[in-house]
């Protein structure tokens, strides 16, 4: 777990500081920021323009990188981001007024449902009149939230956190002994799902706490208390977020991704008790969503398929940022409200179906008498627990932690 930690921090390290190429780094990118008049946008469109068309014709010199290539790219990103200012307003009006909402919103027929969906398209976007984006800068808002070897190194953490707590304590025949405490299998199964939850809660932190604080001291966020439509490609988001909102919201959810994952995880661990089954059930499962979100049109009707998957759920950026209506029953509803229902939806099904499981199951099930001496000795507990009930406490779940961190086994 450390290295892929390691890892983590390695490469979007590299990523950050990355300037090779006709890449450019975060220091360029601030000075070149810092250079903008924000109260002249226009002009300041124009100039950067201009300056870019002459970099390859006359002998102008680079002004903020050490090549050309990368200077190239440097004032593409500058002129998108202050055209991307410059033309909201026409946009969300283009999106409020017009009988033919823009394609990048949703693509509308003749049919009920599809006029249904363009009038809460246009009643959502209302909300946002008045709404005032501004130029900041925002490029490290994008590296932020953007998906990338982060989900992959978390899935794999949570992984390892469902193996750990389960499949392993059976293989190496450390169940039973577990199950032979006082409290029972119940206790134990409901101490070993929130440990779980906890080290989910955890890695989300750790991978996207880096991640903020580095791009705190690298790139920057921008103005914080500005619309979070400044941000490039986040025009079409329908709440009236400002960026540092947006960033609480967004490890928010997150986390309750991580979490909803975890669940999924830790019943297939219950299921199988083995580790090898488990690792390839994981991998199919996330194989098979990534080729459904991957592989279908968001505007396909297997488009459930592509957008209610784990694959899905993990690209936060898009739930938040990207306006998007699914057809529940006739009606429109907000593709994140529907995405958050089917994750709490999964949690609670998976989680009790999980520790339902992780009593049920025995160490022993390939011998009879095994099972049969078992569920004598598991009545037995019944009788035997209440000599302890005015006994001290055990907090199993803190020598979960301690098990789990320190002492292995």
């Amino acid at each position: 777990m450390l290295c892929l930690l390691s890892l983590h921090i390695l490469m979007f390290t590299l990523k950050v500081y990355d300037s090779s190429g006709n890449k450019f780094s975060y220091s360029s990118y601030i000075k070149c920021v810092s250079d903008i008049d924000t109260h002249r946008l226009s002009d300041e469109y124009e100039r950067i323009k201009t300056d870019r068309d002459n970099l390859y014709i006359s002998e102008l010199e680079v002004k903020y990188t050490a090549s050309r290539p990368s200077e190239y790219t440097l004032y593409n990103l500058i002129l998108n981001e202050i055209e991307h200012i410059l033309e909201y307003d026409d946009y969300l009006a283009s999106v409020i007024d017009s009988r033919n909402v823009k394609s990048s919103i949703s693509i509308f027929a003749k049919d009920e449902y599809s006029l249904r969906n363009e009038e809460k398209t246009r009643e959502d976007f209302k909300k946002l009149r008045g709404n005032q984006v501004s130029y900041s800068g925002t490029c490290g808002i994008n590296l932020i939230a953007k998906s990338d070897i982060s989900d992959v190194i978390g899935l794999i953490l949570i992984t390892i956190f469902a193996v750990s707590l389960i499949t392993l304590e059976n293989e190496e025949s450390t169940m039973v002994l577990l199950r032979s405490t006082p409290y029972g299998r119940k206790k134990c199964a409901y101490a070993k799902y929130s440990l779980g939850v906890l080290l989910s809660v955890i890695t989300v932190l750790l991978l996207y706490g880096y991640k903020i604080i580095l791009i705190g001291l690298t790139y920057g966020y921008g103005d914080l208390h500005s619309s979070i439509q400044s941000v490039l490609g986040y025009e079409s988001c329908p709440f009236p977020l400002s960026v540092k909102e947006y960033l609480f919201l967004y490890a928010v959810l997150k986390i309750l991704i991580y979490c909803v994952l975890f669940t999924v995880f830790f019943y297939i661990a219950t299921k199988f008790m083995q580790s090898g089954k488990v690792y390839v059930t994981i991998v199919l499962i996330l194989g098979i969503s990534a080729v459904f979100y991957y592989g279908i049109d968001r505007h396909h009707w297997l488009q459930y398929l592509k957008l209610l998957n784990p694959v899905a759920l993990l690209n936060t950026e898009y739930l938040i940022t990207q306006y998007k209506n699914i057809n529940a029953a006739g009606q429109p509803i907000g593709y994140i409200w529907v995405a958050l229902t089917a994750a709490a939806a999964v949690t609670i099904c998976f989680g009790i179906l999980g520790i339902r499981r992780f009593c049920r199951h025995f160490a022993s099930q390939s011998r009879l008498a095994a099972n049969v001496r078992q569920k004598l000795i598991d009545r037995l507990q019944v009788l035997r627990r209440l000599k302890y009930i005015f006994r001290g406490k055990t907090a199993l779940f803190f020598y979960e932690i301690k098990k789990s961190w320190i002492y292995e086994k």
